[in-house]
């Protein structure tokens, strides 16, 4: 039994007609091959707009660290000012 090429045919991958793809065909399973997607350009832009909306949210998680940070602090020095007006009191009673 001889080896069998594999044949290219067209496959659509999504609804849109330029979305079709070339790819192969083995003769033997028919199971089908595709390539490697070329890097357009559209799915360039698409990763860099990924890339910096993970940045913007990994900013917003550090503001929000910080502000915590922030705010747990102004309780502290809410809490250490109520004390010492307390000590005030009670040495001035």
């Amino acid at each position: 039994m001889g080896v069998q090429t594999l044949e290219e045919i067209f496959i659509v991958s999504g609804r849109n007609e330029s979305d079709r793809q070339v790819g192969r065909m083995c003769g033997v399973c028919s199971a089908f091959v595709l390539p490697t997607r070329p890097v357009t350009e559209e799915r360039r832009e698409g990763k860099e707009e990924r890339r910096e909306g993970k940045e913007e949210l990994r900013e917003g998680k550090e503001e929000r660290r910080e502000g915590k940070k922030e705010r747990r602090e102004g309780k502290k020095e809410r809490r250490e000012g109520k004390k010492e007006r307390r000590e005030r009191i009670v040495e001035d009673g």
